[in-house]
């Protein structure tokens, strides 16, 4: 994960690792990323040509719960702030390429992207009380 290597690398402190994990746990809990299956009736192959979205309602309460959090959490992110910090924390995406899609080159994309990691792990680390 993206936000352990920044962690070895001293870019990040614990706490704001701690609060970057800590969200990470809560999407990963909360089943969003499961893939969207449709099924039909497969007697005929094409069955009432009604798909069922799996995954998109929660399964269980521990779901629902992380899924109240999460929103919760996100809520508390700077709006331009949250398409960076979730790609790098819960999509594994690396520092250049979060800061090449906010419009930077190199060396100099990488840095802002750090940046933006640390000002909304410190959000929410101060959300957690951690």
């Amino acid at each position: 994960m993206p936000i352990d290597r920044l962690l070895s690398r001293g870019m990040v402190t614990e706490r704001q690792h701690d609060a970057a994990a800590r969200y990470r746990v809560d999407y990963d809990k909360s089943g969003f990323e499961r893939s969207v299956v449709s099924n039909y009736d497969g007697a005929t192959g094409a069955g009432s040509g009604s798909p069922n979205y799996t995954g998109m309602m929660a399964a269980n309460n521990a779901q629902m719960d992380a899924r109240a959090r999460l929103h919760d959490a996100r809520q508390q992110l700077p709006v331009r702030l949250r398409p960076a910090f979730e790609g790098l924390v819960c999509h594994d995406d690396e520092l250049r390429e979060v800061g090449e899609s906010a419009g930077r080159t190199g060396t100099m994309a990488a840095r802002m992207a750090a940046e933006y990691i640390r000002i909304c792990a410190d959000i929410l680390a101060d959300y957690y009380r951690i």
